[in-house]
């Protein structure tokens, strides 16, 4: 997403959750162990 907002000539960010993040998240959930986010 980065990559094509800085091709697009959009040079802002937002705070997201890293994708590694997200990987480990799911490699968790792969071990059977529910895990849930919340947003506040």
């Amino acid at each position: 997403k980065m990559y094509k907002n800085v091709v697009d000539g959009d040079h802002r960010m937002e705070a997201a959750m890293p994708e590694s993040f997200n990987v480990l998240i799911k490699e968790i959930r792969s071990l059977g162990i529910n895990i849930e986010l919340e947003q506040d």
